[in-house]
């Protein structure tokens, strides 16, 4: 019986490796980039989100103030319609 004496990788299973090895660095590039494009909307979303609560908090102050110079004007009108009226 002879033994063959085997190298560990043969030059065909290299390059049938390197593809393999290409494709999985290629998946890791493309998640990194995915992850980061998600991070990034994420932060868009965030930035949005408080600018609307900014508007929001305005409208609502402005509305306050609005509805209370409405009262002072109603006062005013009842104010004048009693002199009017004496």
């Amino acid at each position: 019986m002879t033994k063959q004496i085997q190298s560990p990788i043969t030059w065909l299973q290299v390059n049938n490796l390197i593809p393999v090895i290409t494709s999985v660095i290629l998946i890791a590039i493309s998640w990194a980039n995915l992850s980061s494009r998600v991070e990034l909307l994420n932060q868009k979303m965030d930035l949005i989100l408080a600018n609307q609560n900014q508007v929001i908090n305005e409208l609502t102050s402005s509305y306050k103030s609005l509805e209370t110079r409405y009262g002072q004007h109603a006062l005013e009108i009842k104010e004048l319609q009693t002199r009017v009226n004496q």
